[in-house]
């Protein structure tokens, strides 16, 4: 299960990266339906890895309560993770 909740964590960092601005105003209606199905994707998608993250961490509650002090570190090292990837950029 935790190996589990690492891979929701890491895909949902990965998602972070696939974030597009606004649709340019000048574009062709060939690319606006293109671009509104991309939009669609990455907001299912991201509500998918959200659910399942959620369910994991219930799961794992119910398994083994964590303390506070371990919930903090966790918290932390994916912060960090996501930080240093990002930086490498």
């Amino acid at each position: 299960m935790l190996e589990f909740r690492e891979q929701a964590n890491r895909l949902r960092q990965e998602l972070g990266g696939f974030v597009l601005g606004e649709a340019p105003r000048n574009m062709t209606s060939s690319y606006e339906k293109v671009y509104a199905e991309y939009r669609h994707n990455r907001r299912r998608s991201d509500n998918l890895i959200t659910d399942i993250g959620e369910t994991l961490e219930r799961a794992l509650d119910e398994l083994n309560p964590r303390s506070p002090r371990d919930i903090a570190l966790a918290d932390l090292n994916t912060n960090a993770a996501f930080l240093q990837k990002r930086l490498r950029k």
